[in-house]
């Protein structure tokens, strides 16, 4: 199947390709929005799910994405109501250029939510409420899919007036004959580009999703989201919901507003990357006094909150191998040009970095300021997602906090820095 670049569950034009699609000979070869239909029914009819996935990059995405491997069992499974799931996720993601892989565990039942973290000996608690924003670590990679169903598939591309999906051919996947539905995202309001779902004929469930991405009219990579042993309506075992606290990790207990959400953006890939096993903190929001920091720049400046009073600050907490990160740059490029010279101070604060930050933000003509070494002033704001925009007003206060890429983020930015240069 050849594959036109843009990011897994878009937007590239370099072409590149990741195997022929073979065509079934039949009298009348299958209608894409029919295939996709028969998936939708097939979920809506399926209470639990189980299945093995791994989600790697490929292309440019492979050096700047990391691969998770695990196992999903999903019960109380609706659609439209992933906060009342049940899941139990264990895996293991292996950051770009990491040495070790990062083991996980993450349980939730009507009554809590319980992550442990391996690399970093914490068991994190949380109320079942708190789930979907507690969902962090390589789970919801694996799950995307299915958190984002209605938003990628159900709602505009199962209309009938949709004609941005065509069936492209089959294509063995493991043992699985798929019919390969290619879904066309110009049209709809997200930032996927195009996104290919390989659907088994058995059971009308995927096993493999490819998305492509690009960003700023440049080549992001693609992702791949792998399926295998899928089951529908499996039975849980007794032990499918616990969870053993090993002895000597640290357990520490997020209250409801202390969680701060991941939400799910384009290219399967959240619209705020998770961090790869930060500690938990607390986090700071509107009205708040803005911790302190103090950071070097590259050319080794020191440049401290404190030097930057009276004047509005911008906070954008980025790394290079996050998409929705790179995505949020030409917007806070623009935003930097507009207020040049108005005492408007926008910096991009780079953390949980294992590029050139600096190296990459030149080659891409960004000009706004840049801080290194962030990851401690990252979990001194209570950044548990990125990319993170913090707007400071003039007396040191917060004016404005969001988590993640949207596409008004500028318009939501400007809006907070009028008010603080009002002010």
């Amino acid at each position: 199947m050849l594959m036109s670049q843009r990011y897994i569950l878009g937007t590239a034009v370099v072409v590149m390709t990741l195997g022929a699609a073979a065509s079934v000979a039949r009298a009348e070869d299958p209608v894409g929005s029919d295939v996709l239909k028969e998936t939708a029914a097939a979920i809506k009819a399926a209470r639990s799910i189980s299945y093995t996935a791994t989600r790697e990059g490929v292309g440019a995405l492979a050096g700047s994405s990391p691969t998770v491997s695990g196992t999903v069992f999903i019960d109380g499974l609706v659609l439209d109501e992933p906060e009342k799931w049940s899941f139990a996720i264990r895996g293991s993601l292996v950051d770009v250029g990491a040495e070790s892989l990062a083991e996980f565990v993450t349980v939730s039942n009507p009554e809590r939510i319980v992550t442990i973290r391996h690399a970093s000996k914490q068991v994190i608690e949380g109320d079942a409420a708190q789930a979907m924003t507690m969902l962090g670590d390589g789970g919801r990679w694996l799950t995307s899919w299915l958190l984002r169903w209605d938003e990628l598939v159900g709602e505009p591309v199962l209309a009938e007036d949709f004609a941005g999906s065509q069936w492209q051919g089959t294509k063995l996947v493991g043992r699985e004959l798929c019919d390969i539905v290619k879904i066309d995202y110009t049209e709809v309001e997200v930032e996927e580009s195009a996104a290919w779902w390989y659907i088994a004929r058995s059971d009308k469930l995927p096993r493999r999703i490819e998305v492509s991405y690009i960003t700023d009219g440049a080549e992001v990579g693609i992702a791949v989201l792998t399926l295998s042993d899928v089951k529908v309506n499996p039975k849980a075992e007794a032990k499918t919901f616990e969870i053993d606290r090993p002895a000597g990790y640290a357990v520490e207990r997020v209250k409801a507003e202390e969680a701060t959400s991941a939400p799910e953006g384009g290219r399967g890939e959240p619209a705020a990357a998770v961090a790869p096993a930060p500690p938990v903190a607390q986090a700071v929001g509107v009205g708040d006094e803005a911790p302190a920091f103090s950071l070097a720049t590259p050319e080794g400046e020191k440049i401290s909150l404190a030097s930057l009073k009276g004047q509005v600050v911008v906070l954008d907490f980025w790394a290079t191998w996050c998409p929705p990160c790179v995505r949020a740059m030409p917007d806070i490029q623009k935003i930097h040009e507009a207020y040049a010279g108005k005492g408007v101070r926008v910096i991009g604060v780079n953390c949980w970095e294992n590029g050139d930050a600096v190296k990459f933000k030149k080659d891409k003509g960004y000009t706004y300021g840049l801080l290194l070494k962030g990851d401690d002033v990252a979990t001194g704001y209570g950044v548990q997602g990125i990319p993170a925009f913090f707007v400071i007003g003039k007396t040191g206060r917060i004016v404005a906090a969001q988590s993640g890429f949207s596409n008004d983020l500028r318009e939501v930015l400007t809006k907070a820095i009028d008010k603080a240069l009002a002010e």
